[in-house]
């Protein structure tokens, strides 16, 4: 017999995307167990032709503490059909109360050292309180906290039954006397006859009662429990076969979803190369975008319009069909493009987050694990509305795989995102970006997506969020100034300094929010201390910006100032991305300086 034949089994589905938790297997342990908790993990022995008994199994798990490890299986064997492993839980698993979240990934080395791995989305178990004895005994005298349950459980039962006997002597004893005095008329004869009855029963009910009491006490006390499953349908549904096109100096290969590009691209920026596949929706409303992104080019999904993805994750699009529609795989990559490379994810539904479960890797935010979400004051507030954000790299999440604030903070509570940021976007309107003939160029001028927000959005946000400076005092090479000038601020509410400088930028930004939605509140984000940016500059443009939040009744969140980050000390750099580039936050950098002061202004802002 399999020594592992008992255990709670979890499936993962035919994709190695979705892990099935059965309701007996959602408890994972009571808090202070130490590896005596072992699942089980049923998958398909081959997927797309390869053997999975010859990757090595792992599970990545973060508890409720927010602490992240990962098991390693060593026990991965196969039928003809199904693979199998067991996760024997180490004791940081069951350190905390609350909910701990995991995935499986199994991955293989190949010759060359590239590693091939799959994932799957993550799931949850949870782990239950329990009892602690908070005196010590010594060896000699300690008894077991179950035999102390159990013993406390019969003295009350004991005593509960002994005080039924008691009473239904007296209740026997009191029938009696008054059924002897009255024993000849009929209607006390029926009564004594129901009242027997009753006693018989209620006899019946304390032996069976007495029966129980003697049954010894399980030991897994997860059946004292209700569970509910939580169940994620987020799957990738972009499942193109593997395909190499060369064409116009560029090479496109195309593997598990992943697109690669190299070369020389040979072609005007609006012209594409057709891979040569497609991929047919049917009819229903998706959500499509790149992750996992270096270099420059695009996704098109062709057929009539053209639904376009940035492989830097600089965009995503919805996509909503009446009917079943094939769409055609072409690339477009900027001029002067050498290599990158991007997965491509398929959704069904219109929720950006959860579009990313696939890519799970543990964290933990500010929000604690055992605090409901529903109880919080920020989430009452904000659930199911909508934020609008735009800027430059920061507010776009540039240095986290292009997941920004405005991602986190619908994330967080459950709101829905419009966001129009930009990677290398300006305050000062830049005229050889507004005349560009493409929508990312454009975009390079936040005044340009104020405009397109304004235009495009028919319902008015919650909140719109707004950033911008970095990019305004980039250095130029052999000069003493920085890209944009600064300006100067006006006394006038209808006339500006320039747009093309930063004061007179940033107050037609202002004016152009409040003269469409002005009942729609304004957060102004002023950026963190950077290494990469003169001091006397980040100085100067910061100040008149928060001079300027002054003058036009906008809400700032001064994480320069007050916020902490600051990358001009160098043990900072471990919280920005980009292999620590000390300007773009990584998601520590956004949830331990930016995200609580931003929501704190956004309650204060509403209360």
């Amino acid at each position: 017999m399999d020594k592992y034949e008992t255990l709670i089994t979890f499936t993962i589905d035919e994709n190695l995307r979705t892990i099935s938790v059965p309701t007996k297997g959602s408890i994972f342990g009571v808090v202070g167990d130490i590896e005596v908790n072992r699942v089980k993990f049923d998958l398909p022995r081959y997927y797309n032709g390869f053997d999975m008994t010859e990757f090595t199994a792992r599970v990545n798990y973060v508890n409720s503490n927010g602490d992240m490890n990962y098991y390693e299986a060593d026990d991965l064997t196969g039928t003809e059909e199904r693979a199998s492993f067991t996760w024997l839980m180490e004791q940081i698993v069951t350190a905390y109360i609350g909910d701990v979240k995991f995935s499986v990934k199994m991955y293989r080395r190949r010759t060359n050292e590239k590693l091939k791995q799959f994932n799957t989305k993550y799931a949850t178990g949870r782990v239950v309180d329990g009892f602690d004895v908070e005196q010590y005994i010594t060896p000699e005298e300690q008894v077991s906290l179950l035999n102390k349950i159990e013993s406390d459980i019969r003295i009350d039962l004991n005593e509960y039954i002994n005080q039924k006997k008691t009473d239904i002597d007296d209740f026997v004893n009191d029938t009696m006397d008054k059924a002897i005095s009255e024993i000849n008329k009929d209607e006390n004869v029926k009564q004594i006859s129901k009242n027997s009855k009753d006693i018989s029963l209620l006899k019946e009910d304390l032996m069976q009662l007495s029966e129980e009491i003697e049954k010894p006490i399980e030991p897994n006390r997860t059946t004292f429990f209700d569970f509910t499953e939580e169940e994620h349908k987020s799957v990738n549904i972009f499942n193109v076969d593997d395909k190499s096109v060369s064409a116009n100096g560029v090479t496109v290969a195309i593997t598990d979803n992943k697109i690669e590009c190299s070369g020389t691209w040979l072609l005007s920026y609006n012209s594409s190369i057709d891979t040569g596949l497609a991929i047919t929706l049917p009819k229903g409303e998706y959500d499509v975008s790149a992750w996992n992104g270096s270099g420059q080019f695009d996704v098109d999904l062709v057929c009539g319009d053209t639904k376009r993805v940035n492989c830097l994750g600089a965009t995503h699009t919805t996509i909503s069909l009446t009917e079943d529609t094939t769409y055609s795989l072409k690339i477009r990559c900027t001029p002067n493009f050498v290599a990158g490379s991007c997965d491509v994810m398929i959704v069904t539904g219109k929720s950006k987050p959860s579009a990313y479960e696939r890519y799970f890797e543990p964290y933990v935010t500010l929000t604690s694990a055992n605090v409901k979400k529903s109880v919080l004051p920020m989430y009452q507030k904000f659930c199911g509305k909508r934020i609008a954000t735009i800027g430059d790299s920061i507010m776009h999440g540039d240095g986290n795989g292009g997941y920004g604030i405005g991602d986190i903070l619908a994330e967080r509570n459950d709101m829905i995102l419009s966001d129009y940021s930009e990677g290398g976007a300006t305050i000062s309107l830049r005229p050889d970006k507004a005349s560009a003939s493409d929508e990312w160029s454009k975009g390079q001028n936040i005044q340009y997506q104020v405009s397109k927000m304004l235009t495009e959005m028919t319902e008015k946000p919650c909140v719109v969020l707004i950033n911008g400076q970095t990019n305004d005092i980039n250095y130029v090479s052999g000069s003493e100034e920085p890209q944009q000038q600064l300006g100067a601020i006006t006394t006038s509410y209808t006339s500006f300094s320039s747009n093309e400088t930063f004061c007179g930028g940033l107050e037609k930004i202002f004016s152009d929010i409040k003269k469409t939605w002005s009942d729609v509140p304004i957060i102004y984000i002023r950026v963190h201390k950077m290494m990469s940016r003169k001091v006397d500059w980040q100085e100067s443009y910061g100040e008149k910006a928060i001079q300027i939040c002054k003058k036009w009744s906008v809400k700032p969140v001064d994480i320069y100032t007050e916020g902490g980050l600051n990358t001009l000390i160098s043990e900072h750099k471990i919280y920005t991305g980009n292999d620590g580039d000390y300007t773009h936050p990584n998601r520590q950098g956004y949830d331990i300086f930016y995200i609580p002061m931003i929501e704190n202004a956004m309650m204060e802002l509403l209360n």
